[in-house]
């Protein structure tokens, strides 16, 4: 179930434009920007009845934007951002049950901050959880 949800995910984000560089792991060496990666987060389980769970999986969706090498600056940074933040937020508004994969998709509020990886990102991160029926029988 992992692999089919992420590999939706990962779908659904490349219909995003602005999106340059999409990974369905977090790659340390992103080529270029903006960037997202998809990452297993957690799980957890929770029994319905006898023959049936449902169960959460857990993602992060993070986005990646240089400001310092491409002279794309902050504020340039921040609006880039914000843009593709919106989008993201819409896809899964569009879409909660991912094709149909899930029961629904719930994109968490989301975190933003600082990384440096060679040089100076704004970074958000997207917690998605994502609540699948499971047949035990």
């Amino acid at each position: 179930m992992y692999q089919t949800l992420v590999s939706y995910i990962k779908d659904m984000l490349e219909s995003i434009t602005e999106l340059n560089y999409i990974y369905d792991y977090e790659n340390p060496n992103i080529e270029g920007y903006p960037a997202v990666t998809i990452s297993f987060t957690d799980s957890d389980v929770e029994e319905i009845d006898t023959g049936n769970n449902f169960r959460t999986f857990g993602f992060d969706i993070t986005v990646y934007q240089e400001i310092e090498k491409v002279g794309k600056g902050q504020s340039e940074g921040e609006r880039i951002m914000r843009i593709i933040l919106d989008k993201i937020l819409e896809k899964f508004d569009k879409d909660i049950t991912l094709g149909g994969n899930c029961i629904m998709c719930k994109p968490v509020p989301s975190t933003g901050g600082w990384v440096d990886k060679e040089m100076l990102h704004r970074a958000a991160k997207i917690k998605v959880n994502c609540l699948v029926k499971i047949n035990r029988g």
